[in-house]
């Protein structure tokens, strides 16, 4: 049994849940939804957030998440079960390990214990490939956009197939 099984879903209540492209495409396509439904930007001085990657947006760093409703990820139910789970993003799946360097580690703010103490290599590889990809992106969108740029404008640049 996974200890998320019995979990008060700290993580999905205490922080931002940052995407990568494809879990836009991902969760976009499995609800038939478009990304600006169910994604918002964050203020960075407003939370912190180790793994996302700060944007600018007409003069202003953002962070791209989840949406939030009664300060939770806008997919958490009240029953504390994710109701994406079968197309959840990559940093749930990995939550709670973390890539340090080359190494797995356990975050310290998931309280439960597991049997697997390095988590799923694979897939915390892919993200932090993934996020790496999002960070280049990132940054020729703030080179060219930061000061315009909008919204809608930085999810379809994020989104596009180069």
């Amino acid at each position: 049994m996974s200890p998320c099984s019995s979990c008060d879903a700290r993580c999905c209540r205490k922080f931002l849940v940052a995407v990568v492209p494809s879990d836009v495409r991902k969760i976009s396509k499995n609800l038939g939804k478009k990304p600006i439904e169910f994604l918002n930007l964050f203020p960075t001085q407003e939370c912190s957030c180790k793994w996302a990657i700060p944007v600018w947006i007409q003069g202003k760093e953002y962070y791209l998440g989840l949406k939030r409703e009664e300060g939770r990820c806008v997919f958490l139910t009240p029953e504390n079960r994710c109701s994406i789970h079968n197309f959840k993003p990559l940093v749930c799946s990995t939550f709670p390990f973390l890539l340090d360097g080359k190494d797995a580690v356990k975050s310290n703010a998931c309280p439960k214990e597991w049997k697997d103490g390095n988590g799923d290599m694979g897939k915390l590889e892919a993200y932090h490939s993934e996020l790496k990809a999002m960070r280049g992106r990132i940054v020729e969108w703030d080179w060219h956009f930061s000061k315009s740029g909008d919204f809608e404008g930085l999810v379809a640049f994020l989104l596009r197939n180069d």
